[in-house]
């Protein structure tokens, strides 16, 4: 690995982490057992797009989501750890609760995280974006971190290192035909739900026996649509309007599926297609051209079917499970990443000096975050910051 730059930072430095997914609280806790002083930033809650999928079955086994790290951490605070050997799969709800917020909650981190805490933006002191710095030289200035903390309003914190474990966010393509900005979109957007719903469990009552439009052709608008099938079982009443994109003008309905997405997504994306269902029905559009209220409880939505003509469907809910777009913003007062870095079997690492991007941010499109990704790439990270390609907490780090 050749670096312009000397990335061994030893301890005590201060490492900042952005997100409190899985990657995220992973990451704080391995730097915390290396003994590096943690800030976590969290914009809403620990596990908080877990929680959103809620019910929703992971489509891993307990014993390759958790990790000896934090079972360790768990124990030392006295927790029960018997789910750890598990061969079954945990709800996103239940991971979320039974083991992603404990470990967060543990003596080593608690102090360390902070929720409801938005990062707004982050550069070097002293290092302008538009300044011919050496990446040597800017390796040696530290990060200015600005959050937005609703415990206590704005404040900046400085860090030697940042490791960006945010994810993709909430952010998402438009959509009209090829992702563009649907007309009425932007008003509407803060009522439009996004991405995968807990449609069995949290939000039952409000698909519940609804007219529901949703755009989509990947994993989580599939998912959706299973939930909508069980929903409509209990509820006949139920409906799922399901717009999925196509590319041109044709009427074959086409998904947008990792090679690696679990295989009853798959199965159940096929069925749908060959499916006769009153209550699931997919149809293939070039996107939604307009969007708007009819009344504060439905939506007109205008389905563009081919390039001169749509149709106007009346719904009660809108879904929007376009592909999301990665989040750069709070990033750009600091150089794009410069370098990609691939070890261990793992993808992809992205660095700026010290900056280093984990999770599913880091991956091509078309490639989904696994555990295994996961808790390799956070070992790759801290071989390089450690300076020891030998080193491996997930395997000398145990619970007892």
């Amino acid at each position: 690995m050749n670096l312009d730059w000397d990335p061994e930072i030893d301890t005590p430095a201060t490492i900042a982490v952005i997100g409190g997914g899985p990657i995220g609280v992973e990451t704080a806790l391995y730097a915390r057992f290396l003994g590096y002083y943690v800030i976590l930033f969290e914009q809403a809650k620990i596990g908080q797009s877990l929680r959103n999928r809620g019910q929703s079955l992971m489509p891993f086994p307990i014993h390759e989501v958790v990790s000896s790290v934090g079972l360790a951490a768990l124990q030392a605070q006295g927790a029960a750890i018997d789910f750890a050997a598990s061969a079954e799969a945990m709800t996103y709800a239940q991971f979320s609760e039974k083991y992603l917020t404990p470990v967060a909650k543990t003596d080593l981190l608690y102090e360390s995280v902070h929720v409801n805490a938005k990062v707004l933006s982050i550069s070097r002191v002293g290092v302008p974006l538009d300044s011919a710095v050496s990446s040597e030289e800017r390796a040696e200035k530290e990060f200015r971190i600005l959050v937005n903390s609703k415990a206590r309003g704005e404040f900046t914190q400085l860090a030697d290192i940042v490791l960006d474990c945010s994810g993709l966010g909430s952010q998402r393509q438009g959509m009209a035909a090829g992702g563009g900005a649907t007309i009425g979109q932007a008003h509407n957007e803060s009522e439009v739900a996004i991405g995968k719903r807990d449609v069995l469990g949290r939000w039952r009552e409000r698909y519940s026996g609804k007219h529901t439009v949703m755009l989509g052709s990947g994993w989580e608008a599939v998912a959706n649509a299973m939930e909508f099938q069980k929903l409509a079982v209990s509820e006949p009443a139920t409906q799922l309007t399901w717009i999925v994109p196509t590319r041109g003008n044709g009427s074959k309905i086409e998904f947008a599926l990792p090679a690696d997405v679990e295989p009853s997504i798959q199965l159940a994306a096929e069925s749908f297609v060959a499916s006769d269902s009153t209550n699931v029905i997919p149809m293939a559009a070039l996107g939604v051209e307009a969007l708007s209220r009819t009344s504060p409880t439905s939506w007109k939505v205008q389905i563009q079917t081919q390039e001169d003509e749509t149709i106007d469907v009346r719904c009660d809910e809108v879904i929007n499970c376009a592909s999301p777009l990665v989040d750069w913003q709070f990033a750009t007062p600091i150089a794009a990443a410069t370098q990609t870095l691939e070890s261990f079997g793992t993808p992809i690492v992205r660095c700026e000096p010290h900056y280093y991007v984990l999770g599913q941010k880091s991956l091509p499109a078309n490639r989904l975050l696994t555990p295994a990704i996961g808790f390799a790439q956070i070992r790759h990270a801290f071989a390089i910051i450690g300076g020891r390609a030998d080193l491996n907490l997930f395997t000398s780090v145990k619970p007892l």
